[in-house]
C-alpha cells in the first residue's frame, strides 16, 4: 500500500474509532496491533471488551437520572 494511502486509511480508522468513544490511547494501541507481525487478536478483544464495559457503565449512569426525572415529570404530562 502506498504511504499516502496508508496514512489515509489510518486517519479514517482513527475517525471511525472516535465515533463510539475509543480514547486516543486505545486507538494507538489498536493501530500498533495492526502493525505487521504484531497481530494479537486477544489484545484487540481485551481493548474492545474494556471499552464496551465502560460504555455500558455510562449508559447505566444515565438511566438513574432519567428514572428520577420521569418520577418528577411523568411522560405525557409535560406542558
Amino acid at each position: 500500500m502506498a504511504p499516502a494511502s496508508r496514512s489515509t486509511c489510518r486517519l479514517a480508522f482513527i475517525r471511525r474509532a472516535r465515533e463510539p468513544g475509543f480514547s486516543l490511547d486505545d486507538i494507538g494501541a489498536l493501530l500498533d496491533l495492526a502493525t505487521p507481525g504484531q497481530e494479537r487478536c486477544g489484545d484487540t478483544g481485551a481493548i474492545a471488551a474494556a471499552h464496551l464495559k465502560a460504555v455500558r457503565a455510562k449508559i447505566a449512569d444515565l438511566h438513574a437520572p432519567c428514572a428520577l426525572l420521569e418520577v418528577l415529570d411523568p411522560p405525557g404530562t409535560a406542558a
